[in-house]
């Protein structure tokens, strides 16, 4: 009884805070960090990205080319660019509770 009160407890901490985070991905304005990759390496090609021929710190390679893929799906909207941080936010939450659910 208790594991399942608890397991209830950490699904609820879990979307609660998913949902904030698809609200403010939705809401917030982009960063000047997040800026920077979209115009700066978006719109450049796969290729480019991957064997960064125009090298520089903000080029972070899977998020940039993620984005570059959600931008081709989805669209340019904050939360369609903020997609694939969304979707690996969920695959971390998975592994931290598969992680920690012995502990429970």
């Amino acid at each position: 009884m208790k594991k399942n009160i608890a397991l209830i407890i950490i699904i609820l901490i879990g979307l609660s805070v998913l949902s904030f985070i698809i609200t403010k991905s939705n809401v917030a304005s982009f960063t000047h960090d997040e800026s920077v990759t979209y115009n700066r390496y978006v719109n450049q090609s796969y290729y480019n990205l991957i064997f960064h021929t125009d090298p520089y710190t903000n080029n972070h390679l899977l998020n940039t080319i993620l984005i570059k893929t959600s931008e081709k799906l989805f669209g340019s909207s904050e939360l369609a660019l903020r997609l694939p941080n969304i979707l690996l936010l969920i695959v971390f939450f998975i592994y931290t509770f598969l992680l920690f659910r012995k502990i429970i």
